[in-house]
């Protein structure tokens, strides 16, 4: 054991820490194995907290293997353990956990509940990293389940989300300019134990190498938000569409109404609204169905909108 001499609580930390480091940068097995030791450790000392962590940190891995039902059975366990202790921070994230895990093996209902249950638990202990997942996960959600107004306020509560934990981020890699000043002191404390123990000193290397290892990932992370947010100008531009026609949403028309109101009173110009309804269309949805009255919408809305001039404004 590379922690041999340490005390079990240490190094029931430094093996998780180092497992969620090779989780990180993608080496799973190598993440189970120590995670697995820092589990068993934590559960001789009976420290339940520890436990449970660790716990939920497997069931992670097992998402990344693709192993859904022993995840589901991993963050279940850890939630029920983190709720007998009134852990709620641990709580929060494991629900956030289950809720994404659901939606990803499309079991929606319980997903969004699980991710509802986060978001407020979030909010109560103020942990914005729990409350920027789960606003991310549940605008995914609403925009899949056809609720755009919903969507668009989660994503909008994440995008200031994402800005504030960025900043923390900015500060964090500041005070580990500091952090790398106070290693080379550690270098040359770490030189004279290495004339004792040369096995501490190779255990020294070992997580010299993994903090590299976890800088480049923190670089790729940063990488990861830009594509994040060039996708977020995406998805808020699709907001202001309707889905099947394409042409404005209700929200959208009712910014370019009090848009185009403005003008016509400012300038004394007249203002024209036209409003068109389809005859007969309960009956084609009731004869044909409701795909095929949904190609009529298309139709129709193609049309009118292949006949717009730039100026005009056409919605659904």
């Amino acid at each position: 054991d590379l922690f041999a001499g340490s005390d079990d609580i240490r190094r029931s930390q430094a093996h998780n820490a180092i497992g969620e480091i090779h989780r990180r940068g993608g080496d799973f097995q190598a993440a189970l194995n120590h995670l697995q030791k820092g589990l068993k450790i934590a559960e001789g000392l009976g420290d339940k907290r520890a436990a449970l962590s660790i716990t939920a940190n497997i069931g992670h891995v097992c998402v990344d293997l693709k192993q859904p039902a022993r995840a589901e059975r991993l963050f279940t366990k850890a939630l029920q353990d983190a709720t007998a202790i009134g852990d709620k921070q641990n709580q929060a994230e494991c629900l956030q956990a289950l809720g994404d895990l659901l939606l990803e093996q499309h079991q929606e209902g319980l997903g969004f509940s699980y991710l509802t249950q986060a978001l407020a638990l979030a909010e109560e202990l103020g942990s914005r990293v729990v409350a920027h997942r789960a606003h991310r996960s549940l605008a995914a959600a609403c925009k899949r389940a056809g609720e755009p107004r919903s969507a668009l306020e989660h994503f909008e509560r994440f995008h200031q989300l994402d800005r504030e934990i960025f900043t923390e981020a900015a500060e964090r890699r500041r005070q580990g300019l500091s952090a790398q000043l106070e290693m080379r002191q550690a270098e040359r404390t770490a030189e004279v134990f290495r004339l004792k123990n040369v096995e501490l000193a190779k255990t020294f290397q070992q997580l010299k190498d993994l903090h590299r290892s976890l800088q480049q990932a923190d670089t790729q992370k940063a990488r990861l938000v830009n594509s994040l947010n060039r996708k977020n100008k995406q998805l808020e531009a699709m907001a202001r569409e309707d889905s099947l026609t394409g042409l404005l949403n209700r929200r959208s028309l009712d910014l370019e109404l009090a848009k185009e109101f403005s003008k016509a009173r400012r300038f004394k110009q007249q203002l024209e609204v036209a409003v068109a309804d389809i005859d007969f269309f309960r009956r084609i949805n009731e004869l044909y169905g409701h795909q095929a009255g949904d190609e009529v919408l298309k139709v129709v809305a193609g049309l009118i909108d292949k006949h717009l001039r730039k100026i005009h404004t056409a919605a659904r």
